[in-house]
């Protein structure tokens, strides 16, 4: 079917539509419309259905706080309350009462936040710092609902705002491209960690929404349109600002000639507008263009080198965190020019220059915005970092090429269906909105990647820092981590005080002799620094009730000791000099004490028959032991404290010999080596 037969069967459906009745109303005309548009009627179905199932699963879960929502919610008062953007005495007092009520998790009282920032304030009233539009689309939903009596709160408005987004994405893309788009976006929201956003009252969703209607509009050429959506993103990510400005240059350029219709002329001002309000608005209350130079929290292109860690860093990056994602952008690529160039049918791009210039920009700003944050591994988040899920939507065009090219084929559109239905299980398993926000553990790629292979990543020193340490962002007073391989080690800057070393449990030093090797090593910078058996000894881990023995023969036995020994032996160790040191990790620690026994034997040559020797447990009171050639073997035993078993980095065993003598000065050999007592056997028993 040609493109001029398309247009004479739309103008013959037209010509059978009834006329108007008298009242000028024809009640036939959205049926009509629907009828012979039917990619618009499904995009209409698709659009509410999904809208039900968001307001539906937002309903369900429980309200939770995260990251900045906060001054979300606060502002959103400052509208219903005052209808103005900025914080006054009346919205304080109602967000108080949202925090006093419990209804929303984890959130902080009113003056906590009302001096949050204090250099965003104004005579009696306050900003705060991330723009008031996100919240005005929620008033405008929950606002009109107040003036009419029905109590909404806020979190509801906010769900409600949601579900409309979710269902105006679906909708643009079904309209553009048919189920297949729409079900891209299904796949992208439940099946990626944007799914963990749904409930949540933070930029992320409104984020993702509105940048992914931009880029699939700009599959169709609508460079109006799509600046549109992008400038509705600015408005809360203001690094987006040069995308918008970007398209309506495109579409002046091209248009330079041509007269604009009505609506577009109205699209173009809408979007100066929207483009205009976050720097006017900013710059009329404070003589900035963006609060971010005012409050800090960004320092221009400062991360700028790191950009690649937003896409394949284990912790944080978007790939490393959603395979699926990888797999479109591949297989896409792969697809690209049989289904933007078909032999039969349209292309499902219509202006490749005017996406991928979009795109590009997009891309460009997105990296660059990000890289001026001083905060890289956020929190608010599933675990990937938020700013990483902003180059979803530039996915969007190679998983539609994706599922096009494969649904041409009975046999490949099945397969589809089992990889979309296991993908959408194991992202929403994954990144379920019922998980909490985790943002200071490593995941499991992470933890796999430095444990086995550290040799291949050395994250930036935050993300290390606050993934591998436990401690998430209180990491003020750390000195160095050790990381799961227990030999990588970063070591942070002098500056950061003489604090804690942090090794994980299964990696068995010695805290004080890890921390000398500490702080011999710190410099001015973060540092990746590698321990070696020369820098530090691991103890042994010996379990209650395990005989160990100090053979020749025995491993760990002589890994257990530390110093003053010499070489084992078939018997046994002799000690070498005057003190001789054994140290063990006890697992489990008994809850009651333990007795340690030794099985250890004296030098006592006939020249010098008598051996004196103190034992030390755990820093305790020295026991004394005497040799002689009546009892050259002699087995101790020592009672061990539970409470100083658990204070202790390793249970020390000290051998003090008091009078070591070498075969040679016994006239036995020309052996040399002082010696004193022979370790044979240790046992701890509960």
């Amino acid at each position: 079917m040609t493109a001029d037969s398309g247009r004479d069967a739309e103008r013959s459906a037209r010509a059978r539509r009834p006329p108007r009745d008298k009242s000028g109303l024809q009640f036939e005309r959205w049926t009509d419309y629907l009828r012979d548009h039917p990619r618009f009627f499904l995009a209409t179905i698709f659009g509410v259905i999904t809208a039900i199932v968001a307001a539906i699963t937002c309903s369900l879960l429980p309200p939770v706080r995260v990251g900045d929502g906060m001054e979300y919610y606060a502002l959103y008062y400052a509208w219903t309350e005052d209808f103005r953007p900025w914080m006054t005495q009346n919205s304080y007092v109602a967000y108080e009462q949202l925090h006093t009520s419990g209804t929303v998790a984890y959130t902080m009282n009113a003056d906590w936040l009302r001096s949050a920032f204090p250099t965003l304030h104004v005579g009696e009233t306050s900003d705060f710092n991330h723009f008031w539009f996100y919240s005005l689309l929620a008033a405008c939903i929950g606002g009109p609902l107040k003036i009419l009596g029905v109590n909404v709160d806020a979190h509801a408005s906010f769900m409600a705002l949601h579900a409309l987004l979710i269902a105006c994405t679906v909708g643009v893309a079904t309209f553009c491209h048919g189920w297949r788009g729409g079900l891209v976006i299904v796949l992208f929201v439940v099946a990626s960690p944007i799914v963990w956003f749904v409930n949540k009252v933070h930029t992320e969703f409104f984020t993702f929404c509105f940048t992914v209607m931009g880029i699939i509009i700009l599959t169709k050429g609508g460079l109006t349109l799509a600046a549109l959506a992008f400038a509705a993103a600015s408005t809360q990510n203001p690094g987006l600002l040069v995308v918008p400005v970007v398209l309506l240059g495109m579409r002046a350029w091209r248009g330079r000639k041509e007269r604009f219709p009505l609506w577009e002329v109205v699209a173009v001002l809408a979007t100066i507008a929207i483009l205009a309000i976050h720097p006017v608005y900013y710059f009329a209350r404070y003589g900035a263009m963006t609060t971010q130079l005012i409050a800090g929290g960004a320092q221009p292109g400062v991360a700028l080198p790191l950009f690649y860690i937003w896409f394949i860093d284990p912790d944080i990056g978007l790939f490393t965190n959603w395979p699926l994602g990888f797999a479109f952008l591949a297989a896409g690529i792969g697809f690209w020019r049989k289904i933007s160039r078909p032999i039969n049918g349209p292309p499902i791009v219509r202006d490749e220059t005017a996406l991928w210039i979009g795109m590009a920009v997009f891309l460009l700003a997105s990296i660059y915005s990000h890289s001026s944050t001083t905060n890289l591994n956020s929190g608010a988040s599933p675990g990937i970092a938020r700013y990483a899920l902003w180059y979803v939507a530039l996915l969007y065009p190679f998983a539609l090429a994706s599922i096009v090219a494969l649904s041409r084929s009975r046999i490949a559109l099945g397969g589809l269906a089992v990889v979309g239905l296991t993908s959408l299980a194991v992202g929403f398993g994954r990144n379920s909105p019922s998980l909490p926000e985790n943002p200071g553990t490593p995941s499991a790629f992470s933890n796999f990647v430095q444990r086995h292979l550290p040799f291949v990543y050395n994250p930036p020193s935050e993300i290390f820092v606050e993934r591998f340490s436990g401690q998430g962002e209180n990491t003020a007073r750390i000195a160095a981590v050790v990381g799961p391989d227990c030999r990588k080690t970063l070591l942070r800057p002098q500056s950061s005080g003489d604090g804690a070393t942090i090794v994980p449990q299964h990696c068995t030093y010695k805290a004080s002799q890890i921390q000398e090797w500490v702080t011999a090593r710190r410099a001015d910078k973060p540092l990746f620094r590698n321990l070696t058996s020369h820098d530090v000894q691991p103890v042994r881990i010996a379990r209650l009730g395990q005989l160990i023995s100090f053979t020749d023969g025995d491993a760990f036995g002589r890994d257990a000791l530390v110093s003053g020994w010499s070489n084992p032996e078939p018997w046994g160790v002799w000690s070498e000099g005057s003190s001789a040191i054994v140290d063990l990790l006890i697992e489990p620690l008994p809850a009651s004490g333990a007795t340690l026994t030794l099985k250890i034997n004296g030098f006592t040559p006939a020249g010098s028959p008598v051996r004196e020797v103190g034992i030390v447990v755990g820093g305790g009171q020295e026991t004394p032991v005497i040799f002689n050639l009546d009892n050259p073997t002699r087995v101790v035993t020592v009672h061990l404290d539970a409470s100083a078993l658990r204070r202790a980095d390793a249970l020390r065993i000290e051998f003090r010999i008091k009078n070591a003598i070498s075969p040679k000065a016994a006239q036995m050999s020309e052996d040399g080596r002082m010696l004193g007592v022979g370790l044979v056997s240790l046992q701890v028993d509960p």
